[in-house]
Formats: C-alpha cells, structure tokens, sequence
C-alpha cells in the first residue's frame, strides 16, 4: 500500500514531490520524499539516498546537504540550495531502517534485511510510479550507509538475475538467498546503473587502522602527544578484534560476547570516545565540538515537529527525531557495525554496475585513507588494471582553498572509482556543495571528471554537449589545443 501526499515545501514552483508511505509489509512502514528533477525531464536518473547512522534520518542530508532546500548556517529559516542533487536528477530521501525518522514497525537490525527492505520498497514505489520505472537508478549514501548502498545494490542485482532468468529460460527455480519473492515478476525489473558511497563504513577494519594517522597528522595537529600515544597503543589490538569478527572466531576470554559486538564495544572505547572527549569532531576534524557538532539538526527536528509541516508531507502526530540510539543498539548487538561488506563490491563490479567511492578528506572515523586501501585491494575482473591506475588531478568548479591547485584526486579503471576530496568531512555535500553537485552531475549523466596528469588535462563542457578538450597546463597558464 502508498499513500502520499504533494507537498510544495523547499520547491518554489520549480518541481513536483511526492511523500508518505509504503507499506513495504505489514509491519513495516518505510517513510519517503521523492522530489522530481528541476529539467522537468521524466526520464531523467532516479537518486536513492540512504543516511547511515545506524538510526540517522535521511532527512538529515535532505535539509543539511543536497535537498532543494537547507538550513544554513545559524538561520532558523530554510533557504532555497542552489547546489541540489535535483538540478537534473530526480532523488528519494528513505528513512530507513524502520524506526529512524518517519519510519516505523518492526526492528531491523542487520545490513542485509536494509537491503532486502529498500529492494521491495523500490519495486513498490516503481509499480505505482510508472512513469519512472525505466529510469536508470543509482543507490546513494554516506556513513554506515556504505554497509547499506552494497547490500541493497546487491538485493537488486540478485533480483534482476531471477527476473532474467525466468525471461530467459522460463524455468521454475525459487528465489534464492533469501530474496523477495515478487521479484520473480518481470515487471520488478529495476534498472540498477550505480552505486555511490561517500565517506562510507564498507571495511571497518582498514578504517580504524588508519583513525590515529587521521588525528594525528602533523599538518593540521587535531590530537595531542599524550592521546596519540594512546590511539597508537589500541589500534593493533582494535585491528585484531575487527579481523576476529570476520573470520568468525569465538573470543575465549568472553564467550558470551559475539566478537563483532565485542569489536566494536572495544574499538569505539578505545579509539573513538577519546577523541570525543577530546571535544575532536571524529566526522571532521577541522570543528572542535563534543557531541552537537551539527546544530542544523535540531532545526531540522524542530521542522520536522510542526504539525502543519508534517500534515503537508503526509504524516500525523509523529514524534519525529533526526537520530534513533536504539537504532544504534540493535546494530551493534547484531555485531553488524564491523562486519566487512567489500565482499558485496565484487559482485556488481563484475556485473558491470559503476561504483563510485568517494570520500572527504577531513572525515576522522570514516576516512579516505581507509577507503583507498580497501579499494585498492578489491578482487575484481579488473583489479590488477585498477591497481596499476594513477591517481589524476580532480579539476571541479572550486578550489577548496590557496592550498591547492585541485578540487581533489580521482583514480578511476573502467567501472570503479575512488575520489578524495580535499577539505570536506563525512557530510562533504555539506562542506564542499559546488563540487559535489558537479561530481553526482557528472556521475549520473555518464559525463566523464575534469581531470589533470603529468600537465595534460581532460576538460568536460557542459553546456548541452560534453566535449573533450586537451589543454597542456604550464606553470602560470594553459594553452588550449
């Protein structure tokens, strides 16, 4: 069942949005808002955004990052974002799992049954919105996300393989692994192009090994000498518990512990709260703050609250909250936050679905260097070409600062790439809101990155048609050819 209302909120006559619910169950009442692209244009690529948290809103990043409209800065008033993800895409905000957000019903607390749950509410929401349903469809999100853009990439590309197959062979295998069973109907087919996850917990372990590296940097001094030392004396020991869960070894010592909860109790105590009492901003590390770091929250809740707000979007008398903790306390008593989600990478690269690794290099906890090691290491069809691939001078439309002569580094074979974006922390969207717009722009129109290596750049026009432009960059000018 969906049941939606049309609000006008953050449009200013520019689109249309629809919100409300699918019912993708039940007992599971999954909240969205979808808004159309500003072209106008029907066809155009659909954006899934999922938050991470776990028991962050999506909303969060609607009204802080890329929605059409946010709060900025210290203003109790939205303002219209001039750097919104529906320049030329439709996106969908999903509060997910349900209980974060709008969302509501039974508990989910494992990265698969996420997965599982945002696949059958896509093919619901492609069955009433038809008009969209051949739109090629990119899964998005930032955070713990990454555990949750792989397992639904990978619900869907499960689920578009039984389709084919019964288009193929008309036999009568079953759904496998699991998957839902109305995506046996060919009319589920939902046209899966990429995945994109920024700043993203998919390897927990190559992240935590590089938190002290990411703190203590001598270019920009966040930790002191004495928690230095401390997060250097626990990261081998955290590194261990982490690759413990994965092999699915029983700690000796607490058998009554699963070892990926164990993990992560001792990780987060031993290399994240420090840092928090340090009053050090693990999301990015450029704020000192201690745990309200982002005061736009609480507008957003307070937003969100107002009874005529809520009657708009399709909701009545619901104590909204932009972040769930018992969310968080189902997760980690699963032992999900450490469980490694790379193996799911593979599985549609070599399906040729695009992925998209992109990550703020200011983000502490879920940092970039972490992120580079672990697609470096990925084993795909091209994994040896990806290695070998140099990383290319990133040309976006701002410099962060004098610092640079780049917007970031990019390092991109085939269907993978990994983007570093200089001065942008965890909510990079939020940090950096010109070059991000370029990027999913780009992204999602199949335009190629601005790009410059050893003195020869790659310059995209987008001005209708992309063209490919050489430009030999000297010291103080470029020559066009």
């Amino acid at each position: 069942m969906i049941r939606y209302n049309e609000p006008t909120i953050c449009l200013a006559g520019k689109s249309k949005a629809y919100s409300g619910y699918i019912d993708i169950e039940k007992n599971k009442h999954i909240f969205f808002w979808f808004f159309e692209a500003q072209t106008k244009e029907t066809g155009a690529p659909i954006i899934v955004w999922l938050n991470g948290g776990p028991g962050d809103s999506s909303l969060i990043s609607l009204f802080m990052e890329h929605g059409p409209c946010k709060y900025e800065g210290a203003s109790n008033h939205l303002v219209e974002n001039p750097y919104a993800w529906n320049k030329e895409a439709h996106i969908i905000y999903i509060d997910q799992p349900t209980n974060v957000g709008f969302s509501y019903g039974d508990s989910v607390c494992t990265k698969s049954d996420v997965g599982n749950d945002v696949y059958k509410f896509l093919t619901l929401f492609f069955q009433h919105f038809k008009e969209y349903k051949n739109n090629t469809v990119h899964i998005f999100g930032e955070g713990y996300a990454g555990h949750y853009v792989a397992a639904t990439a990978v619900a869907i590309n499960r689920g578009n393989k039984i389709i084919e197959q019964r288009v193929n062979d008309n036999n009568n295998s079953t759904a496998l692994n699991g998957l839902l069973n109305n995506a046996t109907q060919t009319n589920n087919y939902i046209s899966l192009n990429s995945i994109g996850i920024g700043n993203g917990l998919v390897d927990p372990a190559q992240n935590y090994a590089y938190i002290k590296r990411m703190a203590c940097n001598p270019q920009h001094k966040t930790a002191n000498s004495t928690l230095c030392d401390h997060l250097q004396f626990h990261t081998v020991g955290c590194v261990n518990k982490i690759n413990e869960c994965n092999l699915g070894l029983e700690r000796q010592q607490s058998p009554e512990i699963d070892p990926c909860t164990h993990a992560q109790v001792a990780c987060n105590n031993d290399l994240v709260l420090p840092l928090i009492s340090a009053k050090i901003n693990i999301a990015d590390f450029r704020n000192l703050c201690e745990y309200d770091c982002y005061p736009e929250k609480n507008r957003v809740q307070l937003f969100l609250n107002n009874k005529e707000t809520q009657a708009a979007i399709g909701v009545s008398d619901f104590s909204y909250k932009t972040f769930n903790q018992q969310v968080l306390n189902c997760f980690r008593d699963t032992g999900d936050w450490m469980q490694n989600s790379t193996h799911l990478i593979p599985e549609l690269l070599n399906n040729d679905i695009r992925v998209l690794i992109y990550s703020g290099d200011t983000d502490i906890l879920f940092n970039w260097m972490g992120a580079r090691m672990w697609t470096d290491t990925l084993t795909w069809k091209y994994a040896a070409e990806y290695k070998k691939e140099k990383e290319k001078r990133w040309k976006s439309v701002k410099i962060p600062s004098t610092r640079y002569r780049e917007s970031g580094l990019l390092k991109q074979y085939k269907n993978l790439a990994f983007l570093r974006m200089y001065d942008a922390g965890e909510m990079a969207a939020r940090d950096q809101p010109e070059n991000l717009q370029n990027m999913i722009t780009s992204w999602v129109k199949f335009e190629p990155f601005d790009t410059c290596f050893d003195g020869i750049c790659s310059l995209s026009i987008k001005s209708g048609v992309s063209l490919q432009l050489i430009i030999i960059c000297l010291i103080s000018s470029c020559i066009l050819l």
